[in-house]
């Protein structure tokens, strides 16, 4: 079968952001009374893929926090490492740089906005590719990975059918979007 496009994701799988959203989250997490270990909250928001509501559930803090200004708190940390600190896995831009020389490229991530821009003020990527889908154009949220939406809509917006395109992420959410957009 020929592939007639690649979409990525972003966060662990083109660039090393994993640590800095731990950190922001955790500090943001102390700020607020809150300790949790670096591996409880690897699982319980990354790996899970919770949002920021149902962790704070997890934690019994849904009703002791502000969610919205938490979000601010953790966000402007976030963004100010991401410009500061954030670098490609090794190899991911050699291939970029190979592959956008011979067919479109897109991101597919669960990251905001505000996000990918910080990391493209540190990085410049945005070149390399043709399409990036990101959280905000997942209609805020509600149709995120697994869900496939996302993938339809980076290969719908390249012109290609999904079960034409490849999907490279770094989860088992990611396996699972992809499957479902065959």
């Amino acid at each position: 079968m020929k592939y007639e496009a690649v979409l990525f994701d972003l966060d662990g799988t083109l660039v090393d952001t994993i640590p800095y959203w731990q950190d922001a989250y955790l500090e943001t997490l102390e700020d607020h009374g809150v300790h949790m270990e670096p591996e409880e909250f690897i699982h319980v928001s990354y790996v899970l893929n919770r949002s920021l509501p149902d962790t704070l559930k997890h934690l019994g803090l849904e009703n002791t926090v502000d969610i919205g200004e938490f979000r601010r708190q953790r966000d402007e940390r976030y963004c100010d490492l991401l410009r500061k600190h954030t670098e490609w896995i090794t190899g991911a831009e050699e291939v970029l740089q190979k592959l956008h020389e011979i067919m479109p490229l897109g991101i597919v991530t669960g990251s905001w906005r505000h996000y990918v821009d910080a990391i493209a003020e540190k990085l410049d990527f945005k070149h390399y590719f043709d399409v990036i889908i990101d959280a905000n154009a997942m209609d805020n949220a509600k149709k995120m990975k697994p869900d496939s939406y996302g993938l339809f809509l980076a290969a719908k917006e390249l012109g290609v059918d999904s079960t034409r395109c490849v999907y490279v992420g770094d989860l088992h959410i990611d396996v699972v979007a992809a499957n479902h957009a065959m």
